[in-house]
C-alpha cells in the first residue's frame, strides 16, 4: 500500500513572467516526508538478519530475526532463539493476509490486514509497516491531512486512528519519533548509530535491535502452509 502525502509543491508565476519559481524549502521537505515512512526500492527483494533484544516485565532474552522481504507487504519473518537451539515463530505475510505458526507450541494463526504485536503498545499495525518498523522507519503513515513541517524543524502528524505522532529527521531518516497520549509520551524509538531503540514506560518493555547487511533474496518466498499436525492457536486476538 502506498503511503499518501498530502503537501502539493505550489509553483506560481511571477509578475510579467510565466517562468515558475523553485520550490521553497518546507514545500520540498513536505513533499519528501514520505521517505520517513516508506521502504527505498533498495531494500526490496532483499534478506538481511536482524538481532533483537527484548526487556520486559515478566521475560527478556535475545532473538535471532531473519527477515526475507521481497516487497512491504510480501515478507517472510523468523524468530530463532540461540538459547534454545531452534526457531520460536514464523511470520508469512502475503499481500493483505498473514499466516503465523508458534513453533514451540505447534499452533498457527491467521490474520487480515493488519497484526497485534502483544508486547509492543503499538496497536494492531498494518502488514506492510512491520518491516518499516526493523529497518528504522516510523511504523505509521499520515492520516489525509498529511504531515506538518514544525518550527523546529521537527514533523508532527495524526495516523488513521488519530494518534499523535512527532518524528526528529537528519539526513533524510528518522532519528527518533514518538507515538502521545494525549500530553504523554506512550512509545518512543531512538537511533544511534546503527542501534535502534524502544521504549514503552508504562508496559515496563525497552527493545533494542541492529539490523544486519542486507543481501539479495535467496530463493522465492515460501507458499504459506500450515505444517501438518499443528492446530488453531488459543491466543490470535
Amino acid at each position: 500500500m502506498a503511503a499518501t502525502l498530502l503537501g502539493a509543491i505550489a509553483c506560481g508565476g511571477s509578475l510579467g513572467s510565466d517562468r515558475p519559481r523553485p520550490p521553497s524549502q518546507d514545500a520540498a521537505a513536505i513533499a519528501g516526508a514520505a521517505a520517513l515512512w516508506m521502504l527505498p526500492a533498495g531494500e526490496m527483494e532483499t534478506q538481511r538478519l536482524v538481532r533483537l533484544r527484548y526487556d520486559g516485565p515478566r521475560d527478556d532474552g535475545t532473538l535471532y530475526l531473519t527477515l526475507r522481504l521481497e516487497s512491504p507487504s510480501r515478507y517472510t519473518l523468523e524468530a530463532h532463539s540461540r538459547l534454545l537451539g531452534k526457531s520460536v515463530f514464523r511470520l508469512l505475510v502475503r499481500d493483505e493476509r498473514a499466516l503465523y505458526l508458534d513453533l514451540q507450541r505447534s499452533e498457527y494463526c491467521r490474520f487480515d490486514h493488519a497484526i497485534e504485536i502483544a508486547a509492543v503498545p503499538l496497536g494492531p499495525l498494518p502488514f506492510d509497516v512491520l518491516p518499516a518498523l526493523l529497518l528504522g522507519l516510523v511504523p505509521t503513515r499520515p492520516d489525509g491531512a498529511g504531515a506538518q513541517l514544525d518550527e523546529d524543524g521537527g514533523w508532527s502528524f495524526r495516523d488513521r486512528e488519530g494518534r499523535r505522532w512527532t518524528v526528529v529527521e537528519e539526513g533524510g531518516l528518522p532519528q527518533s519519533w514518538t507515538l502521545w497520549r494525549e500530553e504523554t509520551p506512550s512509545v518512543w524509538w531512538s537511533r544511534e548509530g546503527d542501534m535502534s531503540y524502544l521504549s514503552a514506560p508504562e508496559e515496563e518493555l525497552q527493545l533494542r535491535w541492529r539490523a544486519g547487511a542486507a543481501e539479495p533474496l535467496a530463493t522465492e518466498l515460501a507458499t504459506p502452509v500450515v505444517p501438518e499436525g499443528f492446530v488453531p492457536g488459543t491466543d490470535c486476538g
